[in-house]
């Protein structure tokens, strides 16, 4: 039913049962960007790029979530599991949420991997600052640029 809305307004390089594939790739195994890049099938890097970039803003982080929150309201009126877990699951990559916290301050899903050890339990920007600022060591292996984009978000 999702698939069906969403065709109404989608363009031709992604079909139904496409999106389907990557939707379950997203929730199962949660790719990178890089690595999704790298899979697509296109004859120009560009065209490899943009087409991801959208798959991952347009689709995975912003149409599906919506789609399924919808879709769940409709669902727990006649049921009563819930579907916000695949959805947030879906949007932000797993549902920790420290990893929420990060991802819509705007800090890269590479540079919350690095750190997610560390955040396990986190529940607050201020907690994480904190945890950051006291354990400086958890930043190794960041690069200046990243630990540069991380304090400015954070």
């Amino acid at each position: 039913m999702t698939f069906y809305f969403l065709n109404q307004t989608r363009k031709k390089n992604w079909t139904t049962s496409n999106l389907s594939r990557l939707v379950k790739y997203q929730i199962y195994y949660n790719p990178s960007v890089k690595k999704l890049i790298s899979e697509y099938n296109a004859a120009h890097e560009d065209t490899k790029i943009r087409n991801v970039l959208e798959l991952v803003y347009k689709y995975f982080e912003f149409s599906f979530p919506k789609y399924l929150n919808a879709f769940e309201n409709i669902f727990n009126y006649v049921y009563t599991e819930s579907l916000s877990l695949m959805s947030t699951h879906l949007q932000y990559g797993n549902d920790k949420m420290y990893n929420i916290l990060l991802l819509d301050a705007g800090v890269p899903r590479s540079i919350i991997s690095h750190l997610s050890r560390h955040l396990i339990g986190l529940n607050s920007m201020v907690e994480i600052r904190n945890v950051i600022e006291s354990k400086p060591f958890i930043l190794n292996g960041l690069t200046k640029i990243e630990i540069k984009m991380l304090s400015k978000r954070i």
